[in-house]
């Protein structure tokens, strides 16, 4: 069974960034939280060694090797998606089928 842990960070908007370092028995996190918008709360992304992570579900294994997790703060993708069919609600319109979080990235919802 694999275990998993959460990154929800909360702090004040007025700090760019902060960092823990958490050990979990033998294993170390040392966990960056990047706050670009100056937000309070809200995941825009998340990494773990690199590689993209769901905030909500970050593996936690007991294995003796260090990790290092980068917490960008900032709106979320379904935020972004739920405010433009938010204003194509508001403005009249049909909600669109596919809105174009980043065209850069070719990533559709």
């Amino acid at each position: 069974m694999v275990a998993f842990f959460t990154l929800s960070p909360c702090m004040p908007s007025s700090w760019p960034t902060c960092s823990i370092e958490w050990r979990f028995g033998k294993t170390h996190h040392m966990i960056v939280v990047e706050n670009p918008e100056r937000r309070c709360r809200g995941v825009a992304s998340a990494e773990l060694d690199g590689s993209p992570v769901e905030p909500a579900e970050i593996p936690l294994e007991d294995e003796g090797r260090a990790y290092r997790a980068r917490v960008v703060l900032g709106a979320s993708r379904d935020a972004l998606a739920g405010a433009a069919q938010s204003a194509a609600t508001q403005a009249g319109t049909k909600t669109p089928r596919a809105v174009a979080i980043n065209p850069d990235e070719e990533t559709w919802l």
